[in-house]
């Protein structure tokens, strides 16, 4: 169970927390462009077996949508789940940490991207085993 105090969250809590997300995001990279790839591959398919006329054509579109739709149910869930200890929904109280507003760039994950709107930051703990969550939310 975690402490019920409030934690200290600093600076340098935050830019670690980023470096690690920013080195995770750059190995995930290769699976995003698989998952691009077949989509267009399954695409082209669909559009051949559907100008053939082919009676392949609504079992292949099915299998195809109920495939995309079980990677976007696991992406879904694990979106739900604390990176640590692995459970369901861990957020607790938001905590703001810091608000970038306005418009021109900011350096953010790495490098200079152009800002348009609010983007502001949030912290909160883990309810179950106190790892220290970030959730950025805005534009």
């Amino acid at each position: 169970m975690p402490d019920k105090r409030r934690r200290r969250v600093t600076l340098e809590d935050y830019e670690r927390e980023f470096s690690e997300r920013e080195a995770r995001d750059q190995g995930q990279l290769k699976y995003i462009a698989i998952h691009i790839v077949l989509l267009f591959a399954q695409l082209i398919t669909l559009a051949v077996l559907y100008r053939t006329r082919s009676p392949y054509t609504y079992p292949f579109l099915g299998i195809t949508v109920t495939s995309w739709l079980i990677v976007v149910v696991i992406l879904l869930l694990r979106s739900l789940r604390c990176p640590n200890c692995g459970r369901f929904f861990p957020k607790g109280e938001l905590v703001e940490f810091d608000t970038i507003g306005g418009k021109g760039d900011i350096f953010y994950g790495g490098e200079w991207q152009y800002h348009d709107g609010n983007k502001r930051i949030y912290w909160t703990e883990c309810r179950h085993c106190g790892h220290l969550l970030w959730i950025v939310k805005g534009g």
